[in-house]
């Protein structure tokens, strides 16, 4: 991960929220294109959105994924979007 450069899947209905903090958003507006966003490019965090219609269905597949070891960050409102992000990225990139 590159602390300039971060790259974030967003599922989520406003992926502007995450433009501040990435310098690459992938957003996805179905379960399985954003599951083919975690396998193509290998996103450095993942931000779901939990009132998102597909929110449950990703997070469902994303934990049964051994493999997968990307941080997921579950947000419930856009207000808890930042600090849970910067620490998440602050975390990886230390």
């Amino acid at each position: 991960m590159s602390r300039q450069n971060p790259q974030v899947l967003y599922i989520g209905s406003n992926p502007a929220d995450v433009e501040p903090f990435a310098a690459h958003v992938f957003a996805a507006t179905e379960t399985l294109e954003a599951l083919a966003i975690v396998v193509t490019y290998v996103p450095d965090a993942v931000v779901i959105d939990m009132r998102h219609p597909i929110a449950h269905d990703v997070l469902s597949h994303l934990e049964s994924a051994d493999w997968f070891d990307t941080p997921v960050l579950k947000i419930n409102s856009v207000s808890e979007l930042e600090k849970q992000i910067r620490t998440i990225l602050n975390r990886e990139l230390a």
